[in-house]
């Protein structure tokens, strides 16, 4: 979460809970519950969710329609920028770059950049991660994801670029391509051919999305039967809107004198007491 949010440390992330208002001891409790939750549904639901084969193959059959999308690739970037360092900038420079978002550039920097971009290359022909790479090397802004930029279909990118990329097959590479900003190599990470997919490339997809179909209603199911199994007391004023048919009545308490309940001096079966 500190990740997510660019906070550089764990201290950053108590302040920003303060300023929201939120006690820090609350807002770790509060993703601790949602933790545990998770993992009981996963476990006690999500784990004994049996989707087969036949299941998928059924599904297939009757979403082909939704399934049919137009020809898109997934695409990674690793970018060396010819522009200056912005501390070196002059501030006549600045206001250049904010009407033109690009800087006069340097023709050793030029140079440098390229050189810089063709050894990147080298490395990936070599077999270096692609997105190790661009995670030490990339100037853009996708370089802490790995250089990851998305899915484009076509029409979608300029046109030099696209004919760069729709040829290439999944985790294949460009050349290294001149820029505006510089230098860019760009990797398919995924290449879908127009029309229905075949299964075998979207099997993981469809059972994702089966599991998702049935969590829900299976879920609501165990918490039913959790209720049904607990003693539930609804103080006065309140509306149990998840009652069960078959939920138990108030418990009927039983003192340690053997005081209250219909047979007086017998001990109770104890029973788990849940809060929802």
């Amino acid at each position: 979460m500190r990740q997510q949010m660019g906070l550089a440390s764990i201290d950053d992330l108590e302040k920003e809970a303060q300023k929201q208002g939120v006690s820090y001891e609350d807002f770790k409790e509060q993703i601790r519950i949602s933790a545990v939750t998770q993992q009981v549904i996963g476990q006690e639901v999500g784990g004994k969710l049996h989707i087969s084969n036949e299941d998928i193959q059924d599904w297939y059959n009757k979403h082909q329609k939704e399934l049919e999308g137009p020809e898109e690739i997934g695409l990674s970037e690793i970018m060396v920028s010819t522009q200056p360092a912005k501390q070196n900038v002059e501030s006549k420079d600045k206001q250049a770059a904010e009407q033109d978002k690009t800087l006069p550039e340097d023709p050793a920097k030029v140079a440098e950049s390229e050189a810089k971009a063709n050894q990147l290359l080298e490395q990936l022909k070599k077999g270096v991660k692609f997105d190790d790479l661009a995670k030490k090397n990339s100037d853009g802004p996708t370089a802490a994801q790995g250089g990851t930029l998305g899915t484009f279909k076509r029409s979608e990118l300029a046109k030099d670029l696209e004919e760069k990329t729709f040829s290439l097959k999944q985790g294949e590479n460009t050349g290294v391509i001149r820029t505006r900003q510089g230098f860019i190599i760009l990797k398919v990470t995924a290449h879908r051919a127009a029309g229905v997919p075949p299964l075998k490339d979207i099997s993981d997809r469809i059972r994702e999305a089966i599991y998702s179909e049935r969590l829900e209603p299976a879920a609501r199911a165990y918490l039913t039967k959790l209720r049904e199994q607990a003693f539930i007391d609804i103080k006065s004023g309140y509306t149990d809107t998840g009652a069960s048919p078959n939920q138990s009545n108030k418990p009927t308490i039983v003192a340690a004198n053997g005081e209250g309940g219909s047979r007086p001096g017998k001990v109770k079966k104890k029973k788990k007491f849940l809060v929802f």
